[in-house]
């Protein structure tokens, strides 16, 4: 028995679902992971941190400005993110790059090599007044601290970027984002290296001494009671004195 054939509108219905469902794909892929990528990376290296600040400090107004800042911020990459992304940036194809499947953004307009150059400024000038603070004469601990760890940090993060950069050249495109994971990991490792040093900076100092008490001679006067032959009692006076050394190692329970 022969199937029927579909009709036309059957067909029609079909086509307007999967352009529908191709639509759906196509706007998936293209603006969610980024939403998906920030709050993936940087949210959950600031709210880390926020957390790590609030664990160091226990102040629940300082919580709440650095909860609104975590917030601005992500606000903030989320906005300039998507007007980016309908504005500035444009597709290739990637007819050109014959190892990479799909397309690549590129931004072309005038913005974008600004907007780069404006996001390295927060980052060089921390560098600069940190560095200015640890040469002054009147160094603290904690500009030390902040300096060595941010040198210490600025040494790795440089380190993975040409290790990922070599690895997109030379290895496989499977490849390319292998160490994106490790610097994530490294923020949060670095943040929390750096917190934990503050703690100890601001905890309390205690000073010991090893010390002995020396050997105190006391002469204690004793009074003497002699018993008469008619079982009456006689005071002597203070005759007799009895010498104590006191030692911090003796017992004088008894």
């Amino acid at each position: 028995m022969a199937s029927a054939s579909p009709s036309p509108q059957q067909l029609a219905a079909l086509k307007e679902l999967f352009d529908t469902l191709a639509n759906l794909r196509a706007t998936k892929n293209r603006y969610i992971p980024p939403i998906l990528f920030s709050f993936d990376l940087y949210c959950t290296v600031e709210f880390i941190l926020v957390l790590r600040t609030h664990a160091l400090y226990r102040n629940n107004f300082l919580l709440a400005i650095l909860t609104f800042l975590c917030i601005a911020a992500v606000a903030t990459m989320i906005t300039t993110t998507a007007y980016m992304l309908r504005n500035l940036i444009r597709f290739i194809p990637t007819s050109t790059l014959p190892t990479l499947v799909g397309c690549v953004p590129e931004c072309t307009a005038p913005l974008c090599r600004r907007l780069l150059t404006a996001f390295w400024i927060p980052f060089f000038v921390c560098e600069t007044l940190g560095d200015i603070g640890f040469d002054t004469k009147y160094r603290s601990k904690l500009a030390v601290i902040i300096f060595r760890d941010g040198f210490i940090f600025y040494i790795l993060i440089m380190g993975i970027s040409i290790a990922n950069l070599l690895i997109w050249i030379l290895a496989p495109v499977s490849l390319a984002y292998v160490a994106t994971s490790l610097m994530r990991s490294l923020q949060v490792t670095v943040g929390s290296r750096l917190l934990l040093n503050i703690r100890g900076i601001l905890e309390p100092k205690y000073a010991t001494k090893d010390f002995e008490i020396s050997t105190l001679r006391v002469q204690v006067p004793v009074q003497l009671h002699r018993k008469n032959t008619d079982n009456t009692w006689m005071e002597t006076g203070h005759d007799t004195m009895e010498s104590f050394v006191m030692s911090p190692r003796r017992n004088y329970s008894d």
